[in-house]
């Protein structure tokens, strides 16, 4: 640009969120195209029932300018630390079976009372058995922007 005189000068590139939604959907991608055919992605993941995306919200930098124009969704007091885009899961989806066939089948809870939705059948469960099913099975995460968390 005309402002450096087409230096190269140092930068940083960073997603940033000016607002939280309340219901936060995060699609793990199971399934990817490759060498002509679909492929299922079987890798484990950990899933967390809670998730802070605060690092992502738009907020003073570590000078404490804000970039032009931009709200910050960081604390407004000293006791709203830690809360900003707090999440909980209380949804998830999965599936069982390959690329080209399977089955879903829907979790839904809070804390350690979970409900398993398989067809027409529903069964209660616990978290540790939510949790292990979801680590090789995740397809979709449902979470909930928690209580006193800023939008």
């Amino acid at each position: 640009c005309e402002g450096c005189g087409g230096k190269s000068v140092p930068h940083q590139r960073r997603p940033r969120l000016s607002k939280l939604p309340e219901v936060l959907v995060v699609h793990v991608k199971r399934l990817t195209y490759g060498g002509g055919k679909l492929q299922k992605n079987y890798a484990k993941y950990a899933v967390e029932p809670r998730v802070e995306v605060g690092d992502y919200c738009s907020a003073r930098d570590e000078a404490g300018a804000r970039d032009e124009g931009e709200e910050s969704l960081g604390p407004k007091t000293p006791d709203q630390a830690g809360a900003v885009g707090a999440y909980s899961l209380y949804g998830a989806v999965s599936h069982f079976g390959g690329a080209s066939s399977g089955h879903y089948v829907a979790h839904v809870g809070k804390g350690d009372r979970w409900n398993l939705f398989n067809d027409s059948v529903v069964t209660s469960c616990s978290w540790g058995e939510v949790e292990k099913s979801l680590r090789d099975t995740s397809f979709m995460l449902f979470y909930r922007q928690s209580k006193g968390s800023l939008s």
